[in-house]
């Protein structure tokens, strides 16, 4: 990506007046949203190091990196991220929401993640801390059969997945 393209978080900044000093790690996220938006940045730019550096909890845990890499990173070209809410955080707040959706292609099939996520402040930073999934059903544009891997990337077939 080069510091003049327009930045891939849907922001309509450039690259360079938005998400890169982000994703370098020079720079932290004042707000969730900030947050938010340098994190699909960093699915779109494949840069594992950012998406590692903010999260805390449970989905560090359970993180699979290398899941993450091959199907999210590998597999899938991120068209857009389309804020649906993000609440000001008040002065002294420790936490923060955003919902948003998540567009891409997984092999040549159009598909969103739409997910309500939540942020903690933690030593003056922001870290992803939980998400839930507000679309379990994925949109399809081809035709999925019930026995063939599950579109979302989870390793499982279709019809014990998002089929159900």
């Amino acid at each position: 990506m080069n510091d003049s393209d327009l930045c891939p978080c849907c922001s309509a900044k450039i690259f360079s007046e938005c998400c890169r000093d982000l994703l370098a790690g020079t720079k932290f996220a004042r707000t969730p949203l900030e947050l938010m938006r340098s994190r699909y940045a960093a699915h779109a730019c494949k840069n594992m190091t950012h998406i590692l550096r903010t999260m805390r909890g449970k989905p560090l845990k359970r993180f699979d990196e290398e899941k993450t890499r091959d199907e999210w990173f590998e597999q899938c070209i991120w068209k857009r991220l389309e804020i649906i809410d993000a609440p000001d955080v008040a002065e002294n707040s420790k936490d923060g929401i955003v919902e948003f959706k998540a567009y891409y292609d997984f092999r040549g099939s159009e598909h969103f993640l739409h997910e309500r996520s939540k942020f903690e402040l933690f030593d003056g930073k922001w870290y992803y801390v939980a998400g839930q999934n507000k679309s379990p059903n994925i949109e399809v544009s081809n035709k999925v059969g019930r026995n063939d891997a599950c579109p979302c990337g989870s390793g499982k077939k279709y019809k014990k997945c998002c089929a159900t």
